[in-house]
């Protein structure tokens, strides 16, 4: 895997660096963007980058054009906007390949950049990582890590092994990368702990099933059959039972219906009598208070004719209210002295209209009580009717009652028997088919437990016999690579370390019988881990690993391993001289440091920045007073 050139599109034009020769050096101080432009590599590469703030604000989206495996491919992704997506255009080819994705999703369709870069490198995409507990997915990302040794992990770990989350992806991505295991392991590895998860959840429901079984107080499906068959015989008796009492009731039914009919209508007729007593009262209240009202015009007509005959006669000389004389007034012609009124006609008419009126006033009043007698009369009737149809409709109520009581009562107690021994009985083999259930899921845990271990112990066995394939290769680079490492460190001159090798199961540089991180930190540290990366690839150099890609990035050693160990970094650089000068293009090495021995610049590509000069040079730098460096953003 090479990396050929990184373009930053900016608004005021594109900035442009070109990577030539196996070792290209960065230098500049602290905050011209050293780091910036490795973490816009990673973005390129569909990597979860820590961007610069002058790159949010001033990069558009970042164009990066590399070598890998025997494809070249030219990735652009934006920095701005949408990022989610990464193009893909095929160098070789000339073409489009589309827009892919950075991250799969579960509904996702097609592939995503990682897997791309992955089979172009020739390693699985789909490849799983196991550990005692769960599997992951190792991705580029992983590969990546290998390759990039970022300034904030130079002096703490070896592609984060002090995450314990990623740690099984970097033994698995470090296996692959060397060869020490394949696609086939792999993929017995993860159907291994699949079946062992499902014979563990197997094991872990029959346990709960058998707690349950023992919940039922049932030792055995047999026991739990026999009691169900004894249950639906009680079933079947009790709705035979039922069904004899509903057969014999069917002799009697037909008198005790006449009855019931005779009964409703008696009802009836009550009812109806009811509502007509009730009507005839209502109407004999409305002829009553009519019979009073003429009475009483009877009486207002007999005292208006004695006060005429009384006062008709008298001349008034003083006003009867006031006691005012009224001799002086003059009233209107034909009107009366006191009242001003029209004077009234002739007595003679008055009396015939007065007789009239008594006339017709004692006729409607013998007429009115004619219809109160008749009233009271029906009122009286329907009483006595009323009495004899509800004498009628006990009797009748109390002839089905008798009917009945013979019949129906005796049977109410066998009713209820049989009908309780039913519901227990349906109740008791509704729970123990459940219980049945139960027994054969048991049966069936049981089997799945039994059938997951022989397949877990199948493929251990396959497994076994195919990792005994790689052992000898795995024996020999492992060697190799320890050695390696052993004289690296020497090489380097890194104090106080006796012995030096890198641990078969971890794949971690050890010092002294201890690991590398708990010997020491800071420039020491820094020494360790780079001393490691640079074995690794020269390993993989020597040894022909095809499957390794031979390209490592080094962020600012000689920052962590600070002044006081100059000779520390001067060596570090005369080693990447002599793996550049040995492998030349079969290599790439990219190093961003403060500075670097003059000899070593010369030979190689140097990259020199500085403020007036930045990373980013369409964009004016702030000065180094108000630089925010990544680790702090």
């Amino acid at each position: 895997m090479r990396l050929n050139a990184l373009t930053l599109h900016t608004a005021p034009g594109p900035v442009r660096y070109d990577f030539r020769g196996p070792l290209t050096v960065l230098t500049g101080p602290v905050g011209v963007g050293k780091s910036s432009l490795f973490e816009l590599m990673k973005h390129a590469l569909g990597g979860s980058a820590r961007v610069a703030p002058v790159a949010r604000d001033f990069v558009e989206f970042v164009e990066l054009e590399l070598d890998v495996g025997d494809e070249r491919y030219r990735l652009s992704r934006n920095v701005q906007g949408d990022s989610s997506r990464v193009g893909v255009f095929d160098m070789k080819e000339r073409r489009e390949v589309g827009l892919l994705p950075v991250a799969a999703r579960p509904d996702a369709e097609g592939t995503t950049v990682g897997a791309l870069l992955l089979r172009a490198l020739g390693l699985p995409d789909d490849t799983h990582t196991t550990s005692a507990k769960r599997t992951a997915r190792v991705t580029f990302n992983n590969v990546w890590s290998f390759l990039y040794v970022e300034q904030r992990e130079i002096d703490r770990s070896i592609a984060r092994n002090n995450d314990s989350w990623s740690e099984p992806a970097r033994k698995t991505t470090f296996e692959l990368l060397f060869g020490l295991t394949n696609r086939e392991v792999l993929r017995l590895r993860k159907s291994q702990l699949d079946w062992e998860q499902r014979r563990e959840e197997a094991a872990r429901e029959e346990r709960a099933v058998i707690k349950f079984l023992e919940d039922s107080k049932t030792r055995s499906r047999a026991e739990a059959a026999a009691l169900a068959a004894e249950n639906e015989r009680r079933i079947v008796d009790a709705r035979r039972r039922l069904a004899g009492i509903m057969e014999e009731s069917e002799s009697v039914r037909g008198e005790v219906g006449v009855l019931r009919t005779l009964v409703l209508h008696a009802r009836r007729e009550q009812s109806l009598l009811a509502e007509a007593h009730g009507a005839t009262q209502l109407e004999l209240g409305e002829r009553r208070h009519l019979l009073r009202s003429l009475e009483t015009r009877s009486e207002e007509l007999g005292r208006g004719e004695a006060a005429a005959s009384l006062l008709g006669p008298i001349d008034f000389v003083v006003c009867p209210r006031c006691s005012q004389s009224v001799k002086e007034r003059r009233p209107p012609t034909g009107a009366c002295v006191l009242c001003l009124q029209p004077e009234p006609e002739p007595t003679g008419l008055l009396e015939r209209r007065a007789a009239d009126d008594r006339e017709r006033l004692a006729s409607q009043l013998a007429e009115a009580r004619v219809l109160v007698q008749s009233a009271e009369a029906d009122l009286a009737e329907y009483a006595e009717r009323i009495e004899v149809a509800q004498a009628n409709l006990s009797n009748l109520e109390s002839a089905l009652d008798e009917q009945t009581k013979s019949f129906v009562s005796p049977r109410l107690a066998a009713v209820a028997e049989a009908s309780v021994e039913l519901a227990r009985a349906e109740t008791t083999v509704g729970s123990l088919e459940q219980v049945l259930r139960q027994w054969d899921r048991a049966a069936d845990l049981q089997r799945a437990t039994v059938a997951a271990g022989e397949e877990v112990g199948r493929l251990i066995e396959v497994r076994q016999w195919e990792e005994d394939k790689l052992a000898r290769t795995r024996e020999r680079l492992l060697a190799v690579l320890s050695e390696n490492y052993d004289e690296m460190v020497r090489a380097l001159g890194i104090p106080s370390v006796q012995e030096a090798y890198i641990d078969v199961r971890n794949y971690l540089p050890y010092v002294n019988g201890d690991r590398f991180d708990r010997i020491s930190t800071g420039g020491i540290m820094t020494s360790l881990v780079t001393a490691y990366w640079l074995a690794v690839v020269a390993t993989a150099l020597r040894e022909g690993v095809e499957t390794y890609p031979t390209l490592l990035i080094v962020d600012t050693p000689r920052k962590s391993i600070g002044a006081q160990n100059a000779d520390l970094a001067d060596e570090l650089y005369r080693q990447l001289d002599i793996l550049a000068g040995v492998y030349g293009d079969r290599m790439q090495v990219i190093v961003a440091d403060n500075d670097i021995p003059r000899d070593i610049s010369k030979r190689w590509q140097e990259m020199r920045f500085d403020y007036p000069s930045p990373t980013v040079p369409t964009v004016a730098h702030p000065g180094p007073s108000r630089v925010k460096p990544i680790d702090q953003d």
